[in-house]
């Protein structure tokens, strides 16, 4: 679904991603991680679209996307989130969602009043996916409450459910679990689970090794810019490399 091949970023003569290559199928979960300063975040921004690299491609679903603006990606069905969540404070969470459902009718005054039966078709539909993507993800109980008070690990369920609402083929993840208690880690755990099972590609950026390492089919780590290993989560954590470039072995 996507192929990154020896993608380039650079900010003046500093390297932020080097030649780095991925590879993404369908419904997979791949973890990303890597210390602070390791690319991943940039290399993120290059895939969704917010940096344009400076060499390499980008392929998502066999077209080449890699002159193709943030927006577009993210309609052709490549999404992420950012590691703070910006959400509509003043809205509901439900509005939240309907405010995030793709808009297929660009229409006139005239237009939607004289099709306002179709209008209040789709609108119905909206809110019933909104619902299921609630119930998904188990925050239907606070479908009501204003987004201004929920908690950082809700805020950041419902970004990821803002982007749910436009039915995304892979999604980028950029840190989900950073500052989220440990119970609410354990209920967005089971949800990214229930995304991949259904054909949803995931890829997790996150500083929380141990979440990953039971989370993630396939982990791949970062250092100065570079993959420096990939494969199976439990045996790239226990890599010689891996460890040395974790502070001596502390992963």
């Amino acid at each position: 679904m996507l192929f990154v091949e020896k993608i380039t970023v650079k900010f003046d003569a500093f390297t932020a991603v080097d030649e780095v290559s991925l590879r993404v199928a369908p419904g997979e979960l791949v973890g990303l991680a890597g210390t602070n300063g390791a690319g991943k975040s940039t290399l993120f921004a290059a895939i969704a679209g917010q940096m344009r690299p400076c060499g390499g491609r980008i392929m998502f679903n066999g077209a080449d996307i890699i002159r193709q603006a943030s927006h577009r990606r993210a309609a052709h069905g490549l999404a992420r989130t950012f590691q703070v969540p910006r959400e509509f404070g003043s809205l509901t969470v439900l509005e939240n969602l309907l405010a995030a459902a793709p808009n297929e009718h660009s229409e006139s005054m005239m237009a939607a009043w004289l099709f306002r039966r179709a209008a209040a078709r789709r609108e119905s539909h909206w809110i019933r996916h909104a619902d299921a993507v609630l119930d998904l993800l188990g925050i239907s109980h606070i479908r009501e409450l204003p987004a201004k008070g929920l908690s950082g690990g809700q805020k950041k369920l419902i970004e990821l459910a803002r982007i749910l609402m436009r039915k995304p083929k892979i999604v980028l993840l950029d840190e989900p679990f950073a500052g989220v208690n440990p119970v609410l880690i354990g209920e967005i755990m089971k949800a990214l689970k229930t995304l991949s099972e259904q054909g949803i590609a995931l890829v997790v950026v996150e500083h929380h090794l141990q979440a990953l390492k039971s989370l993630a089919t396939r982990l791949v780590v970062m250092d100065q810019g570079k993959i420096l290993a990939e494969g199976n989560p439990s045996e790239v954590l226990e890599s010689e490399k891996v460890q040395a470039a974790y502070m001596g072995g502390v992963v």
